[in-house]
């Protein structure tokens, strides 16, 4: 048997990807359940918590430190993914490709006039989309942005989460 519990510190309690996680570790043989960040989750020796998404500590931090629990994507480390400037910085650090970004409004002007898609993005928290104009032609006005990303064409999307 087992002893290893994994524990899924996530904000997103009920979503698909989080279901489907879950019935990963069932297929295997192995207990996996979601702790909320003010629920009523004990952690016990031997329990894996696995950070998804969640930058904010939980009530349980202390005990789970105590007693060395294994953490894996600490949610202070979620704060890195969190915002994606932060994220792109880290990527060029390590080596990581990533679309080509610019806070200069010149540059993706630049960018539209060689025929390229580009993402004027007013945050860089935002997600699925939010605080995202897409210009397609140098001809369209280009709104002030935090910073300015070339689109890349694919056919399916790939994260990578630091």
């Amino acid at each position: 048997m087992n002893k290893h519990r994994f524990v899924i510190y996530t904000p997103y309690v009920s979503g698909k990807e989080v279901q489907r996680l879950k019935n990963r570790f069932k297929e295997r043989g192995l207990h996996a359940f979601v702790a909320k960040r003010d629920g009523v989750y004990m952690p016990s020796l031997g329990d894996v918590i696995i950070g998804w998404g969640y930058s904010r500590p939980p009530n349980w931090k202390g005990q789970a430190e105590r007693i060395g629990c294994l953490w894996l994507n600490h949610h202070s480390l979620i704060l890195n993914s969190a915002k994606k400037l932060n994220s792109f910085w880290l990527f060029d650090k390590a080596g990581v490709p990533f679309p080509e970004i610019t806070k200069l409004k010149a540059t993706a002007k630049e960018w539209l006039q060689d025929g390229q898609t580009v993402f004027a993005r007013a945050s860089d928290t935002g997600c699925r989309g939010e605080g995202i104009t897409v210009l397609n032609s140098q001809w369209d006005p280009i709104p002030e942005a935090m910073f300015y990303s070339k689109y890349v064409p694919n056919n399916r999307e790939l994260r990578v989460y630091v």
